[in-house]
């Protein structure tokens, strides 16, 4: 059993969740999000994940807005770019009052 336990913190310290099915490459940008999947355990991106059964996972990044996508076990690499959970570029300047 602690075999099994320094085999599992091994994996998620490499980046790497395995069962004994295909390997799919998940890449955000940008890096370092949150990759979450049911059953499995979760890893940060860039990360390898192998799923033998389509699983259900949840990408999540401070500032970003949260994704759910289904990871099929045919071994495709999954590229995700993350929207802004509130975009700056629709700030409206005329809107910010005067600081004379």
């Amino acid at each position: 059993m602690r075999l099994l336990g320094i085999a599992l913190i091994a994996s998620l310290l490499s980046g790497c969740l395995f069962t004994s099915g295909n390997v799919s490459k998940i890449k955000t940008v940008p890096s370092g999000a949150l990759v979450t999947v049911d059953g499995l355990g979760e890893c940060e991106t860039p990360c390898s994940v192998e799923v033998n059964q389509r699983r259900r996972a949840t990408i999540a990044k401070a500032g970003y807005k949260s994704l759910r996508i289904y990871l099929e076990p045919d071994g495709e690499d999954v590229s995700i770019e993350m929207e802004l959970a509130a975009p700056t570029e629709d700030v409206d300047a005329i809107a910010l009052p005067d600081l004379d």
